[in-house]
């Protein structure tokens, strides 16, 4: 192994042994905390919440079963001392190290031979390093996404769920490009892409079409504080962890509108009025809609 690589190697190991370490504080402070102010999605019993909340912020491995293109959530309003949420600040950072320490390592194959044969096989230099720090099962994911910490108390805070659309601007030269694809390796209807290719000729070589996906749904949190000379200040985060705030024990939550027990159904949502692309796709088998003039 050449010395970059055991570089690398080392870069990998600190930054995790790090992350646990921060982890492991935390998960014993939270335990400790008892009788601060919480909310956690889906568990209305107290024990049973901070238990579960100790978990999912733990959580870095894939878990039996579990999906491998998803992650686990956890909604919740999480009091905490001023220390606590120092050690979150910390896990923070070791997130970022640890991101930063896997991405230095992506691409890179090493030379390590066979356990049966002993014949050389490529291997990535990140499976054989996180195999060798015991997280063979490593959910990066979750590993790196860091944890949402508001410096003061709020006033209020709003669970919802978030429908965006993901939507991608082309050029008519990568709309054909993609129809044609479609068309050589047979995906879909032939006569309805062909269909979509004689609409796109008849375009403007310059314009522009919006390629819109499924919307990604997941939890967000209206939150609202009032500033020192009483004008409320607003923001919005990500909910799909825990968010944690400083307080005291014994203190009550901020006023909370929990999050939905479900997401709710597509279609209910009224069009914007501002709405830029037109609402029937243009081009059918690559969901492609044209911007309004």
């Amino acid at each position: 192994m050449s010395m970059r690589h055991s570089q690398l190697r080392a870069v990998l190991a600190t930054a995790m042994n790090y992350l646990e370490t921060q982890l492991r504080i935390l998960d014993q402070t939270l335990k400790e905390e008892e009788g601060y102010p919480l909310w956690v999605w889906h568990e209305k019993n107290p024990t049973k919440a901070r238990i579960q909340l100790r978990q999912i912020i733990t959580a870095i491995d894939y878990q039996d079963g579990q999906d491998p293109v998803s992650t686990r959530i956890c909604p919740a309003l999480v009091g905490v001392s001023i220390t606590t949420l120092n050690t979150i600040h910390h896990i923070n950072e070791g997130k970022a190290a640890l991101q930063q320490a896997l991405k230095n390592m992506d691409g890179i194959k090493i030379e390590e031979p066979d356990r049966e044969t002993g014949t050389p096989l490529l291997r990535p230099l990140i499976k054989v390093a996180l195999a060798s720090l015991g997280h063979a099962r490593l959910h990066r994911r979750q590993a790196t996404r860091k944890f949402v910490i508001l410096e003061q108390m709020p006033e209020s805070v709003s669970f919802i769920w978030s429908r965006l659309p993901k939507i991608e601007s082309i050029d008519m030269e990568e709309a054909r490009h993609r129809l044609e694809i479609r068309l050589e390796k047979g995906q879909g209807n032939s006569l309805l892409v062909e269909e979509d290719l004689r609409r796109l000729n008849q375009c403007d070589p310059n314009e522009r079409l919006a390629i819109v996906n499924p919307p990604h749904i997941h939890p967000r949190a209206n939150i609202a504080w009032f500033t020192e000379e009483g004008i409320t200040r607003r923001a919005q985060k990500r909910a799909v962890l825990p968010i944690f705030y400083p307080t005291t024990r014994y203190d009550n939550l901020p006023r909370l509108r929990p999050l939905p027990e479900e997401p709710p159904m597509p279609g209910l949502r009224l069009r914007r009025n501002d709405a830029t692309i037109e609402t029937n796709p243009f081009l059918l088998t690559i969901r492609a809609h044209r911007y309004m003039p």
